[in-house]
């Protein structure tokens, strides 16, 4: 299923993602390595009416209620994060992540530096199963008008995880 070619606009994909995303529910689940896992849908996009804007849909009760798309700059975590977008997080994570952005908006981040330091606060307090925190590597994706291309920025050596070594 591609929800792209369920509406032709980021404000029709709003309106019909949670009855597109419901029959596959299961099917989502039966493909993660714990069955128990929930899942978050994040939905970014340009609105015709409002300009840039990032949307959660989640299938459990975190930082929004289920099934709701909810507008995360509506969240004062979110908020005071200046328009940082961390999942999946905790509520604790923020002032870590606020210390980091030191005032600055995510446009002044350096994507290298500023996002190994962000997952590695990620990494200290993953909220999921230890088997699902990043690991490995860190790969930095940049999209641009003219291409998409993409390059390791950090290794983690022995592919530790922050709990300790991965099963």
């Amino acid at each position: 299923m591609l929800l792209g070619r369920l509406a032709e606009s980021f404000d029709d994909l709003k309106a019909v993602a949670i009855d597109a995303i419901r029959p596959y529910i299961a099917q989502i689940k039966d493909t993660l390595l714990d069955r128990e896992q929930d899942f978050d849908l994040i939905i970014a996009g340009i609105s015709d009416s409002t300009g840039p804007e990032v949307w959660l849909m989640s299938s459990h009760n975190g930082f929004v209620k289920p099934w709701v798309i909810s507008n995360l700059s509506g969240l004062a975590e979110f908020a005071e994060a200046r328009g940082l977008v961390m999942l999946p997080s905790d509520r604790e994570m923020y002032p870590e992540i606020s210390a980091v952005l030191d005032g600055r908006s995510v446009d002044d981040l350096d994507p290298v530096a500023d996002g190994i330091r962000l997952v590695e606060i990620q990494r200290a307090r993953w909220p999921g199963p230890a088997h699902t925190v990043p690991s490995g590597f860190l790969q930095l994706a940049s999209v641009t008008d003219s291409a998409i291309s993409t390059r390791i920025i950090h290794r983690w050596p022995g592919d530790e995880t922050a709990a300790g070594p991965r099963p």
